[in-house]
């Protein structure tokens, strides 16, 4: 999915977002550092339970929030987001993202190490 949304996007000069997986090579086997970038993404904020990935571009500002909660030996995650749209084409752009959203995110936390 995408890579679809990727080719749909670059008609309209958005940024792919290709994998999500690390991007600077610099820093890819130290913990995550504010301002590491995760493809698209800039992290803005890392503590001990928390993740805060953003990315501010002309038609909307996205921030996602990884929180780990652990219980004993066992840990679950809570993943939020939120999405600021500036104008009609960020407000086009998540018509389709909003009901795949929850979708995607399930199965990007799959494999999550615990």
């Amino acid at each position: 999915m995408l890579i679809l949304r990727d080719r749909i996007v670059s008609l309209f000069g958005l940024k792919p977002v290709g994998r999500l997986s690390r991007s600077d090579g610099a820093r890819s086997l130290g913990a995550p550092a504010v301002s590491d970038a995760l493809s698209i993404f800039r992290i803005v904020a890392v503590t001990d339970s928390e993740l805060i990935l953003g990315i501010d571009d002309t038609h909307l500002d996205v921030r996602i929030s990884f929180v780990k909660r652990l219980a004993g030996r066992h840990a679950s995650y809570v993943v939020s987001s939120w999405v600021n749209t500036h104008n009609w084409l960020g407000r086009l752009y998540m018509l389709p993202v909003a009901p795949f959203h929850r979708l995607l995110v399930n199965r990007m936390m799959r494999g999550v190490p615990v």
